[in-house]
């Protein structure tokens, strides 16, 4: 699978995974989580603030990606949720969402589903979270760091 999805991509890209345009413009804030170390039986949990900082009544879809630790087989990133939010001209929403465990399963090369402990980084976006995004226009990333343990 390497080289053919934004999972596994490495180089630059025209548009990123999940790049979208609006008639408004957004911003991301606040990002909080439930805790930096969860185990394989409990879900991760979060919010953080959509800014509608445009001139326009709007909808977003606000995505959620997971880098893994040391690249798990290849797997550079992966979208593990979104939730398309419709926001007022200059207002903020909170957000609010849940990464369960099974989310974060990787398929090794024999075919098992595992998961991987160690140091993950989640990254809340517009698209997927590169330099390429944010060149077009995306807004810029919030991202914060847990483990599993």
């Amino acid at each position: 699978m390497e080289g053919r999805t934004y999972r596994f991509a490495e180089g630059n890209v025209d548009y990123p995974f999940g790049f979208g345009l609006s008639y408004s413009t957004f911003s991301y804030s606040d990002l909080r989580l439930s805790t930096t170390v969860i185990t394989r039986d409990t879900p991760l949990r979060g919010s953080f603030t959509l800014n509608n900082t445009g001139n326009f009544d709007a909808e977003e879809v606000c995505q959620i990606y997971l880098e893994y630790p040391n690249s798990a087989f290849g797997i550079k990133r992966q979208l593990v949720g979104f939730k398309r939010m419709a926001v007022k001209k200059q207002e903020a929403k909170v957000v609010n969402f849940e990464i369960l465990p099974e989310q974060l399963l990787v398929c090794d090369p024999e075919g098992n589903f595992i998961l991987h402990q160690g140091e993950y980084k989640i990254a809340i976006g517009g698209c997927s979270p590169c330099d390429e995004g944010l060149i077009k226009g995306a807004p810029h990333p919030i991202t914060a760091l847990f483990k599993i343990e």
